[in-house]
């Protein structure tokens, strides 16, 4: 049997991280505006901020319920039973309201 010696990579050098660096930042603020634009031309600005909200209120809520359920287990209060139970009172919350529904697309 032979032994092989464990293959050990160098880091990268420091131009080439800050040239990954650069890239992502540049990636980021592109497509930012680029997205930014696309919302305004094909919905329109009022339904891309609505969008926009909803998919900030997901976020928000998931990180929340990330951290509220690693708490409460940490704790030792949260069960199978207890932790579906959160979950939908949570499901119950996030839904949409009858008169946000009406709010979102006004008569004009």
């Amino acid at each position: 049997m032979s032994r092989t010696t464990p293959v050990v990579e160098e880091p990268p050098d420091p131009g080439t991280a800050a040239s990954v660096s650069a890239a992502y930042g540049t990636m980021v603020y592109l497509v930012s505006v680029a997205g930014g634009w696309l919302a305004d031309r094909i919905p329109g600005s009022c339904a891309a901020d609505a969008m926009r909200a909803a998919v900030t209120k997901i976020i928000i809520g998931c990180a929340a319920f990330a951290a509220l359920s690693t708490l409460l287990a940490a704790v030792g209060w949260l069960t199978t039973d207890r932790f579906v139970g959160l979950l939908t009172l949570g499901a119950a919350i996030a839904a949409p309201a009858p008169w946000l529904r009406r709010t979102m697309h006004p008569v004009h």
